[in-house]
């Protein structure tokens, strides 16, 4: 599948599919390598750290080539998105003063919020837990009911 180029401002931008996955400008705003400017490292380094901050992307590399006939450098920068999607489950059992529980969570994450290279996510938490319940048979004497098993929610 072959596919498109995009220009924008002075940059060429290269994706494959018929639409970009990305908006130009949220991966163009963490590109601090300018055409003409002269070479500096610190340029190639805020580059690669303002690229790999976004956690959108999974590879990022970042490749000079020299200009044949000229005193020039080419920047390549290659970018691997990561899934767009995450989903996560998680449970856990507790023990706690001898009563039993368990709690879960399910999370829902996506990667590129409205193709701006930004996380989303949402987190719902639950846990059921037994309770020892104090109950009084006569005024001096207190027994524990152990028989309702988990009696907690929250």
């Amino acid at each position: 599948m072959a596919g498109k180029d995009t220009v924008v401002n002075v940059y060429t931008i290269q994706y494959p599919g018929e639409k970009p996955a990305f908006h130009p400008h949220a991966i163009l705003n963490r590109v601090f390598v300018k055409k003409g400017d002269m070479y500096q490292v610190e340029s190639i380094e805020n580059t690669y750290t303002g690229l790999t901050q976004m956690t959108a992307f999974r590879y990022v590399n970042i490749k000079l080539a020299e200009v044949p006939h000229t005193n020039k450098l080419d920047c390549y920068i290659q970018l691997m998105p990561t899934t767009k999607y995450s989903f996560a489950l998680e449970g856990v059992t507790n023990y706690t003063g001898g009563d039993w529980g368990v709690q879960g969570d399910v999370a829902f994450q996506n990667n590129n919020f409205w193709k701006s290279a930004s996380i989303w996510g949402v987190k719902i938490k639950g846990g059921w837990q037994a309770q020892t319940l104090l109950s009084s048979e006569t005024s001096n004497t207190h027994s524990v009911n152990k028989n309702l098993g988990l009696n907690t929610i929250d």
